[in-house]
């Protein structure tokens, strides 16, 4: 049966029973190695007489405040427990953890690996239970005594299979358990012998603290069975988690009479999210030559292992899809959700630019992999929401997605959302043509747009444009702006890039302005500013930028990667306007197309693109005896550029009333968002002994070409 599972992030989990001393040099060095926090000097610190010495431990706040405890306080594992496990299948958990710091009123700040691990509750041999962990979470505590909450999903990996027959429980610890961190929070086994023990007693199994009963001792009973299979083979099982749109109104966009749809604008964009189950989350291929070479030195043999068997010409076949898988959308009126019409998709290699389906391929493993998709309505479903049609007077409607495959899935069933389709409310906004005021005429445009997962990575993109004809005389103005947001093992922010070009020209001289400003990562890179009745001003800048966040980190194994994300590319601003004001009668008639008597008259003529092409590398790693690690990325942020051409033209009769006319046109080419990132390497404790690819997300958008705005007057209007 097939049971597509729902929540907010994926995540690894990991778990350690016993104290390990090879640890103690790790978790000082992995903040520290390649990109992550700075590592704390160990060199001993005198301070200033009178004061008292202050405690410093690895990965301390900056001013060496440490956390003193940390208690895993609540946990609640989101799956019907009556249901089995199934091999290489996720359960999803919520968890809080409640720490202290020395001095409570300045809270230090701390990033911790977290791990779950599933154990043996009642061992043969009580002083070696069969356990099995997944990777760690990295969270970021505040040692302020309130509990913080996180979500995630642990999974029971191909090692559990030991486990397979046995009364289960589940064990967490935290930086693998290391004993000389300074911090008081030991390994717990969550087992019903140990319920009254007091790191045992601490958490909860109820979310409302002040509840009467609040299942003290956390203890979970999992039953681990082999993962399903059909005699040929393991099946595998697509999770269809989620289906998010950019934006809770739908747009009909207008079509001029006689107009094909060849370049019809998009409805919707919506992002939809997979996740495969059935598959080892730690295993998928990286061919020889993405392998970078300092990992291979530290570990001898990584790069044939991370072949997991396969040639390296055979690795798509770790995350092919079995037989044939599509993702479908269709439109129908919300409430009766029946008589559904599709919703065909952008695709560039295709002849209509369209296609009925999207053909999914491959999907990696332990991860979501987010698939960003722009819908249009054409054909009958264009036919039914516009005028006349059999839905033309409805505004509220569903939009439904849903995973198709040809081939067997089973998986778990203990999760409350079975279903592969999605289905979300919209309101429908039917555009119209545009209608001049009678004292102003404008031609203005905005585009959002914002793709990825906020609790990995996300870029949003706001464009604008408006270009005004009013009694004042004319405008022009051109914005974009890209914000990159995320969290991994903390928050992250920054404005990639933002552009902005503004052209005045008043009736009034003293209104009249011209100024183009450009920043990147929120620092001004170039900037022009003019005020004159007459100028011309044509340029072509370009600037190559980078910036950094250092510092932040994911779960690898037992343990925490450090790493750094550098952004770099270039943010360009090409120019050709002009502004001109004249008072020659035929001049005027010209630029007017106008026989009216024109005392003065002034126009901007503009050509302005503003482009932006960004992307992402990310370095980290650790290499200690016990874990060696290099982080993999391919990731593209942003390459986008949208050129405006306008033209904006006043007249003043004698009467002082202005006679106008104008056009714009504005395009955008954009891709954002896409590709792999995942860290790879080995870990040699015996609980998490193997080599490994530990997938931070996956991104796949397509780049796209759409006209944004494309208005002309046919002839000169007069402003009352």
């Amino acid at each position: 049966m097939k049971h597509p599972a729902k929540s907010p992030s994926p995540t690894p989990r990991r778990d350690s029973r016993r104290r390990n001393s090879a640890l103690g040099a790790l978790l000082a060095l992995v903040a520290g190695a390649c990109g992550g926090t700075d590592p704390v000097d160990p060199s001993p610190v005198t301070p200033d007489a009178g004061e008292p010495p202050v405690a410093v431990c690895p990965n301390s706040a900056d001013n060496g405040v440490c956390l003193t405890k940390a208690r895993l306080t609540y946990l609640d594992v989101r799956y019907d427990l009556s249901k089995p496990v199934f091999v290489n299948n996720r359960v999803p958990i919520q968890f809080g953890i409640t720490s202290t710091s020395l001095t409570p009123n300045a809270p230090a700040t701390r990033n911790v690996a977290v791990s779950f691990s599933f154990i043996e509750a009642n061992p043969a041999n009580p002083a070696e239970p069969i356990e099995c962990a997944s990777s760690a979470i990295d969270v970021d505590l505040v040692g302020d005594g309130q509990e913080q909450r996180f979500a995630g999903f642990i999974w029971p990996t191909s090692l559990c299979a030991a486990l397979v027959d046995k009364t289960v429980n589940l064990r967490v610890t935290f930086d693998g358990d290391e004993p000389d961190t300074g911090i008081d929070y030991p390994a717990v086994t969550f087992t019903e012998a140990a319920r009254g023990a007091e790191p045992n007693q601490a958490c909860r199994t109820v979310a409302d603290a002040s509840a009467p009963e609040l299942g003290r001792g956390c203890v979970y009973t999992f039953d681990i069975e082999p993962t399903p299979n059909d005699g040929s083979g393991n099946l595998i099982d697509v999770r269809y988690e989620a289906m998010e749109p950019d934006s809770s109104v739908a747009v009909l966009p207008y079509v001029a009479p006689g107009a094909t749809e060849e370049k019809l604008a998009p409805s919707l964009v919506v992002q939809s999210t997979l996740v495969v189950n059935g598959r080892d989350p730690y295993i998928s291929g990286l061919v020889p030559e993405e392998v970078p070479p300092e990992l291979e030195a530290d570990a001898p043999g990584i790069t044939e292992d991370l072949q997991f068997g396969q040639d390296p010409s055979e690795l798509g076949a770790l995350t092919a899809m079995p037989g044939r898988a599509t993702l479908r959308y269709a439109i129908a009126p919300e409430g009766t959700e029946r008589d559904w019409l599709p919703l065909t998709v952008g695709a560039l290699d295709s002849e209509t630019g369209r296609v009925d389906e999207v053909i999914i391929e491959h999907l990696q493993p332990g991860t979501a992999n987010t698939f960003a998709h722009e819908l249009f309505a054409e054909g009958d479903t264009r036919a039914a929401l516009r005028e006349g049609g059999a839905w033309a007077d409805v505004s509220d409607f569903a939009v439904r997605g849903c995973f198709v495959a040809d081939f067997a899935q089973e998986g778990n069933e203990g999760e409350a959302d079975t279903s592969d389709c999605h289905v979300l409310p919209v309101v429908l906004v039917r555009e119209t043509p545009d209608a001049s005021a009678a004292t102003s005429i404008g031609f203005n445009q905005e585009f959002t747009r914002k793709l990825g997962n906020s609790n990995r990575m996300s870029i949003g993109v706001r464009l604008l444009t408006q270009n005004t004809l009013d009694r004042a005389g004319a405008a022009s103005r051109i914005e974009g702006a890209v914000e990159l947001e995320g969290k991994l093992g903390r928050s992250y922010s920054v404005t990639i890039a933002r552009a902005v070009g503004q052209a005045t020209l008043g009736v009034d001289p003293g209104e009249t302005g011209y100024e183009i400003t450009v920043d990147a990562f929120n620092q001004r890179v170039h900037s022009f500013a003019q005020s004159a009745p007459s100028m011309e001003h044509e340029e072509e800048f370009s600037a190559a930028k980078s910036f950094a966040f250092p510092g932040l980190g994911f779960g690898f194994g037992p343990v925490r990667v450090g790493f750094k994300i550098s952004l770099g590319g270039e943010v360009g601003l090409t120019t050709n306007d002009s502004l001109s004001v004249s008072t020659d009668p035929a001049r005027c008639g010209e630029l007017l197309q106008s026989e009216d008597a024109l005392g003065m008259c002034g126009a901007i003529a503009r050509t302005i693109t503003p482009g932006f092409n960004f992307t992402a590398s990310i370095e980290g790693g650790i290499n200690v005896r016990i874990v060696k690690a290099a982080v993999v990325a391919d990731l593209k942020l942003v390459n986008t550029d949208f050129p405006l051409t306008a033209s904006l033209a006043f007249g003043q009769l004698d009467n002082g009333n202005l006679v106008v006319l104008g056009n714009a046109n504005w395009e955008l080419g954009m891709q954002l968002i896409r590709g792999d990132v995942s860290i790879v390497g080995r870990v040699g404790i015996r609980r998490f002994s193997r080599t490994l690819r530990v997938h931070l997300f996956s991104f796949s958008s397509r780049r796209f070409s759409q006209t944004l705005l494309d208005r002309s007057m046919d002839f000169a209007e007069v402003l009352e």
